[in-house]
């Protein structure tokens, strides 16, 4: 080909990669969230502190939005921010850096949700049956319920046994209370006491003869005078 003709081609393959690379980039982003909106009407008086009211009432109670980073196939980033009642208040949800080690085991640091009972990791509401979160994932365990820490992630290739286990902050006793637990004592990552540490990790299995059924243990130690 003529001088004008390789020149001319060139530029469109400058053209091409230069696409290419612009979705090579925006693939590794990924966007991710939902919203709740709440109707309750209590017909009798409940035990719980923040569920006594009889009153009818509506509420923005979350809306939540996030996005996930791959750096690369083994590196990734995953973040995650709440508004809570109408946007009256905002919170990070979780926010990690994770780095494969294996195909099956996994670095993790940051702000971490605590692996501990069924809801606290995955939380949307389509995985329980109230219109509120159940009273268990409420005041027994706080959910949700993020600490800043670090630690491992693992699953098999068959995907039937996994497992997470991390060093945190450790909770601040001097906030719990007799209605709530353990709830006020968690430091959410904004500037906690991290004098004592604690240590989670949990277990869980499909490997069962019921199909459908799965099984995880949690477990955590640690001290709390801060």
């Amino acid at each position: 080909p003529s001088p004008a003709v390789e020149e001319r081609l060139k530029t469109l393959e400058e053209k091409v990669g230069k696409r290419d690379e612009r979705l090579l980039s925006s693939d590794k982003l990924h966007f991710h969230g939902y919203g709740e909106v709440h109707y309750n009407n209590p017909k009798s008086q409940s035990l719980v502190p923040s569920h006594r009211t009889l009153n009818a009432e509506t509420d923005v109670h979350r809306w939540v939005v996030g996005a996930a980073y791959d750096f690369t196939d083994s590196v990734r980033m995953d973040f995650e921010w709440e508004f809570e009642h109408g946007g009256g208040t905002l919170e990070q949800e979780y926010a990690f850096l994770e780095m494969d080690i294996t195909p099956g085991l996994s670095w993790r640091g940051g702000s971490l949700l605590m692996p501990m009972g069924p809801l606290n990791e995955f939380h949307e509401p389509t995985n329980f049956y109230s219109v509120e979160r159940p009273y268990v994932e409420t005041y027994i365990v706080p959910s949700t319920w993020m600490e800043v820490g670090t630690g491992l992630v693992g699953r098999t290739a068959d995907g039937k046994h996994a497992f997470r286990s991390y060093l945190v902050t450790g909770l601040t006793g001097a906030n719990f209370t007799d209605d709530e637990g353990i709830r006020k004592g968690r430091t959410k990552g904004n500037q906690g006491s991290a004098d004592d540490l604690g240590i989670i990790a949990r277990y869980e299995t499909s490997a069962l003869p019921i199909q459908g059924l799965k099984l995880g243990f949690s477990g955590y130690h640690g001290e709390a005078d801060q």
